[in-house]
């Protein structure tokens, strides 16, 4: 029997220890932010998440190899989640949330990349499969950004 847990400003979803969550967020709930509260209070591993619903003031970026930086752009209307995954895991400063979406707004024109930050819409839900493992980020030595390990060269 699953059961509904009021934490944080978000319902929660769930029905065994490593069963998926159904985080549904508020609007105006900052993504990133309402995924690490919730990381923390139900002490996961490492997860995969993925989402349905729509984002508002969301910046996006690109990441350019040759610069070893992101170009980022703010997009401030609101957005319909097309697609949205990603993963929680673990780096130095600690909880480590990276998503890549895309989003459409009502030209039905799609855009989308690296998910840098954004706010719950209308009906925002990410759902997050926990782990049964910790997964830790160490920074890439040739890329200067926290991936996954191993760090493989073909």
């Amino acid at each position: 029997m699953a059961f509904i847990v009021n934490t944080i400003g978000a319902i929660i979803m769930r029905q065994y220890e490593y069963s998926p969550y159904i985080l549904s967020l508020k609007e105006g709930d900052n993504l990133f932010k309402s995924i690490i509260n919730y990381a923390s209070y139900a002490n996961l591993k490492s997860a995969s998440i993925s989402g349905i619903g729509a984002l508002s003031n969301v910046t996006m970026g690109f990441y350019h190899r040759d610069t070893k930086q992101h170009t980022r752009k703010l997009f401030q209307e609101t957005y319909e989640i097309a697609s949205l995954t990603g993963n929680v895991t673990l780096a130095d400063e600690g909880w480590f949330v990276h998503i890549h979406a895309a989003l459409g707004g009502d030209n039905f024109q799609l855009f989308g990349g690296h998910l840098i930050n954004a706010e719950a819409s209308a009906s925002t839900e990410i759902v997050i499969f926990p782990l049964n493992y910790t997964v830790i980020r160490e920074k890439h030595p040739d890329l200067e950004i926290k991936v996954i390990p191993p760090f493989i060269t073909l």
